[in-house]
């Protein structure tokens, strides 16, 4: 399969904006390469696997901190209620690695 690269062109650009706003103004810096390369990361785990991206997790640019994983795969989550995904036990990732 081709893929396009005009996806990871937008996230660049995009990133480059954000960048140059960042520095015009009195706001704080953050990652924003690291936030842009997580991006193209969830992008291509999209590609690779429509129906699984959804259960990857990954490392805040921000805090630092893994995010959780579902407690089961996101397809067998039948509920979407705020009150059934607020009951879910999730499964903390103790991992300093990006868990698949």
């Amino acid at each position: 399969m081709v893929q396009s690269s005009l996806p990871l062109v937008a996230i660049d650009f995009q990133a480059s904006y954000i960048r140059d706003l960042n520095n015009a103004t009195d706001y704080p810096e953050f990652a924003v390469k690291k936030q842009a390369e997580l991006l193209k990361e969830w992008l291509l785990h999209k590609q690779e696997n429509i129906m699984g991206f959804r259960e990857k997790a990954y490392r805040s640019t921000v805090t630092g901190t893994m995010a959780s994983r579902l407690p089961a795969r996101w397809l067998d989550i039948k509920d979407d209620s705020l009150e059934s995904f607020m009951s879910l036990d999730f499964v903390e990732n103790k991992s300093f690695d990006k868990v698949d």
